[in-house]
């Protein structure tokens, strides 16, 4: 999944009087989704997944427990720096892992994929959205323990 293909060449055409393929596909570019069928491809891909929703879970408690104590009454506890920070570093490491997972996969199964006449080349999606998020978060970490430490 997450591969794409280049345009291809001109000399592909379709044959505009019987609406069928002469010789290929023309001006095409999209994305390549193969499925597998596989139990250990199938066991890893759960496996994974499962670490993510842990990693999800994680942060959704560390989340949980700012917002606790901010509703409290004490928005600056000493603990919520810190529970940014591990926060800001799940977002973080977990976006890009996933974009080098997608890509290590895709590699991998082009590998195992012969195209004759279609040049395949693994993609790689950076979750630029999520990295940011990560960095705002921990900038924010920062910004909370200068805070604490000034009250």
């Amino acid at each position: 999944e997450g591969s794409f293909y280049p345009r291809l060449p001109s000399a592909f055409v379709q044959d505009t009087t019987s609406g069928f393929l002469s010789k290929g596909i023309s001006q095409a570019q999209g994305k390549l989704i193969l499925h597998h069928y596989s139990l250990p491809l199938h066991l890893g891909d759960t496996v994974i997944i499962l670490l993510f929703y842990g990693a999800l879970l994680w942060g959704i408690t560390l989340l949980r427990r700012i917002l606790s104590t901010t509703a409290g009454g004490r928005p600056f506890d000493p603990l919520n720096p810190g529970r940014f920070n591990t926060l800001g570093w799940i977002i973080l490491l977990s976006s890009a892992l996933a974009s080098l997972l997608q890509y290590v996969v895709s590699r991998w199964v082009l590998s195992r994929f012969e195209a004759t006449n279609v040049p395949l080349s693994p993609s790689i999606d950076f979750h630029q959205e999520w990295i940011v998020c990560g960095l705002l978060v921990l900038v924010l970490a920062a910004i909370a323990e200068e805070q604490s430490l000034t009250v």
